[in-house]
């Protein structure tokens, strides 16, 4: 597919967009309808509504989810509740303006000049009431998701792979298979689908704020800064290349949270700052770490695409264990209970994806070891602290439809794989997380073997986890605990009674010391508290 296709596709869909630019202005009267009094709230409703029309005469409001939603040109806006009731008063006083012009029209001389109607609080509420039950959304709508008005061609693309930009909808899938065709010989059927126009049909909470340019050069000055944060490790690059596409995307699937670390002033600000402008800054949530958990703490994660922790840091353990609770809840999938100040709570599927910026591994409890599986890391090593360029990040934005390209590519890629790339200048990271969060888990790792015909007594275990502990200057847990926190990193483990010389005791099924961790009980005379052989 040549070039001359690609901007064929742009302009439909640009010409397709702009003719919905401008909304249609309210008709001077509304639909009169027999035996309605003045103030009916469903006559003022329809009355209403006739604003919230395009020019194909489709609706562009919609009550979702306990929100107002309307539609401005590509993607659907949430309206402040006090907005939404001030503009109901203002309708509902014109409305009345407007019936007392028409009376006066056909008042007869002797007549007593009509007295315009009060807009009082009831009436406000009672309209939108009415308002709600005609806008009310199918209750198996989600963001994104085709509405019922739209036609049978454009249901055929799935609402995933559309992303909404000022000039249409960009078809991610399709735009992946045309970036990874080399020959450029793709069919003029694959450059139809590149774009479709935007349409109030199109129900999604998120898209970009700028047009995307389909034949963009490739962003240089981007690339070129990368290279230089990360110079000579184009895994790390390749890494960043998929964590903005599956972001770009919506994708929730892999379950993973991204985590850029490294010292002050290595580019973690510009990236995050390039990301955010990427997505929109109406799709990301600034958040903090501290708020995770608090009775309003996830409202503003609400319906956005990206939640953005900037020099995340964790000052006490009992924070570190409230947040990695949350952490694990809100990329796992799960449903959760979202307090709003002065709504109702909703129970959502968190699609917000989790993305840190920190100069430390953050110490999170986990004995199970599920938490460390949940990060994707990024390394930052070169600071350049005091030669910073200040404006390296308007430079960059400059590149935005290129770099939207790029992230395509990069989730294609992620696509193809299945899973995320894993750079070697990051497996220490990982083996932190894991070793901070659950320091059995280390120790299982580098001093035991998990097999199902193998045993160890449970005092032995326990003896060795104690002497591992003091080695490495870590706090040993008390005996009580240990069964529950080793059962958690090992589920598969059972504990039963064996024979022994000894008489019988308890062992663990499935896990086994290494050698270098035994003394033999005959042979060794050493009294310290080192762990034993016993002989079954």
């Amino acid at each position: 597919m040549g070039q001359e296709e690609v901007g064929a596709a742009h302009e439909k869909a640009q010409d397709g967009a702009h003719d919905m630019k401008q909304p249609q202005q309210p008709q001077q009267h509304y639909r009169e309808q027999l035996n309605e009094e003045d103030d009916d709230p469903i006559r003022i409703a329809r009355y209403i509504l006739l604003q919230f029309r395009d020019p194909d005469d489709s609706p562009t409001l919609i009550y979702w989810e306990g929100d107002w939603w309307e539609w401005v040109g590509h993607t659907w806006t949430a309206i402040l509740n006090e907005r939404f009731r001030a503009l109901i008063h203002n309708q509902c006083a014109k409305f009345f303006e407007h019936l007392q012009k028409a009376a006066l029209k056909t008042l007869e001389d002797s007549e007593k000049i009509p007295r315009l109607k009060k807009v009082t609080l009831q009436l406000v509420s009672n309209v939108e009431l009415a308002l709600k039950s005609i806008c009310i959304s199918p209750a198996n709508i989600d963001s994104p998701s085709w509405l019922p008005s739209a036609s049978q061609e454009q249901t055929k693309v799935k609402p995933n792979y559309l992303v909404p930009a000022k000039n249409g909808l960009v078809n991610i899938r399709a735009l992946a298979e045309y970036l990874s065709d080399s020959t450029s010989s793709a069919s003029s059927s694959l450059a139809n689908m590149l774009m479709l126009p935007c349409s109030p049909h199109f129900f999604s909470t998120v898209g970009v704020d700028y047009a995307v340019d389909l034949a963009a050069d490739r962003p240089s000055q981007w690339l070129q800064f990368l290279h230089s944060i990360w110079p000579g490790d184009e895994e790390s690059v390749s890494l960043l290349q998929e964590w903005f596409g599956y972001i770009l995307s919506g994708d929730s699937s892999q379950q993973k949270m991204f985590y850029l670390v490294g010292p002050p002033r290595s580019g973690k600000g510009t990236i995050s700052r390039v990301l955010q402008k990427l997505l929109g800054l109406g799709n990301c949530a600034a958040c903090s770490i501290d708020e995770l958990g608090e009775q309003f703490g996830l409202e503003m994660m609400v319906k956005k695409s990206l939640a953005v922790f900037e020099d995340v840091f964790i000052s006490t353990r009992d924070d570190a264990g409230r947040i990695c609770g949350w952490l694990k809840r809100l990329t796992g999938q799960d449903s959760i209970g979202v307090r709003r100040k002065f709504k109702t709570t909703i129970s959502v599927t968190n699609k917000a994806r989790i993305f840190m910026t920190g100069n430390e591994i953050l110490r999170l409890p986990d004995t199970s070891g599920a938490m460390a599986s949940r990060f994707s890391y990024l390394v930052c090593k070169v600071s350049h602290l005091g030669t910073e360029d200040i404006y390296l990040t308007d430079r960059l934005l400059s590149e935005l439809p290129g770099i939207f390209l790029w992230a395509i590519e990069g989730w294609a890629r992620l696509q193809r794989n299945g899973k995320f790339s894993v750079p070697k200048s990051t497996e220490n990271a990982h083996e932190m997380t894991r070793a901070l969060g659950s320091p059995l888990s280390s120790f299982i790792a580098e001093k035991c073997t998990i097999d199902p015909i193998s045993f160890v007594a449970v005092d032995e275990l326990y003896d060795a986890w104690k002497a591992w502990c003091e080695d490495e200057g870590i706090k040993c847990c008390p005996r009580e605990s240990f069964g529950r926190l080793l059962f958690s990193a090992v589920p598969n483990l059972t504990k039963e009674r064996r024979r022994s010389p000894e008489g019988r005791i308890h062992v663990y099924s499935g896990i086994a010391l290494r050698p270098d961790m035994l003394f033999d009980t005959e042979s060794d005379n050493d009294t310290t508290d080192r762990p034993r052989r016993i002989t079954f």
